[in-house]
């Protein structure tokens, strides 16, 4: 279990305390961020998730040592694109270190593919950035099979995640596997993107779900709503069985 940490740009120091709180006695000890996170919130900017979360939990060494923090770099947002360049990548783990108070990340993730990527210029950044410690491992998000083996003919770390969206609403990576070659499913044709899952675990890639209990590409999340009464009473059910045990 990953807490996500996109929405607090607006909390109080006591409700990111409490949050962080929750999560740890619910035995959470991963904790996901990204470089923009917060550059939507009122006098946010990018970073300011990061620095909200340094400000108002305070860890200490121990603490510190007790969690896994990861972030990601790669959206830029005026003009909205996507920047993997060896000079983003590092400035912007640097900022994410200071933003954090922490001297390292134990993940950084590519955040969405840079269609004119060059492979040379991440696996610089990537070798740098281990080399001083300053991340220990690495992934991506968002990105296809072919997008990663293009990464791989320069990169040398194992790329260890990929973080797409994926929940019980918005299951299309399973259902490519389930419907292949039935001609009445849509999901049947295969593109870049199919067989994520199969490739993943052929290369031993971690898929992170990100949002898992938000409505597809909607607002809101399923859980408890009235747009799906099937899938709330099976998880109601679930919960009852759990809890009476």
């Amino acid at each position: 279990m990953i807490a996500g940490m996109m929405r607090i740009g607006d909390k109080t120091d006591a409700e990111i305390r409490e949050l962080y709180d929750s999560a740890r006695e619910a035995g959470v000890s991963y904790f996901d961020h990204a470089d923009l996170y917060g550059f939507n919130f009122p006098d946010g900017g990018y970073h300011l998730c990061e620095r909200r979360f340094a400000e108002a939990v305070k860890l200490s060494s121990s603490e510190r040592e007790g969690i896994v923090l990861q972030s990601k770099t790669g959206i830029v947002e005026d003009p909205w694109g996507y920047d993997q360049s060896y000079e983003h990548i590092v400035a912007s783990v640097d900022e994410s270190l200071k933003s954090l108070n922490m001297d390292y990340l134990d993940v950084l993730l590519l955040h969405r593919p840079d269609v004119l990527v060059e492979p040379e210029e991440v696996a610089r950044a990537f070798d740098e950035l281990e080399a001083a410690g300053k991340v220990r491992a690495f992934g991506v998000s968002n990105h296809t099979p072919r997008q990663i083996d293009l990464l791989k003919t320069a990169v040398k770390q194992p790329l260890l995640v990929n973080q797409v969206q994926f929940s019980i609403t918005h299951s299309s990576l399973v259902a490519q596997g389930m419907t292949s070659n039935m001609t009445t499913s849509d999901d049947a044709f295969t593109r870049d993107g199919g067989g994520l899952v199969d490739y993943a675990r052929v290369n031993k890639i971690t898929l992170q779900a990100w949002s898992p209990i938000q409505i597809g590409h909607e607002p809101g999340i399923f859980l408890g709503s009235l747009d799906y009464p099937e899938l709330n009473a099976e998880i109601e059910g679930a919960v009852a069985n759990r809890n009476s045990r």
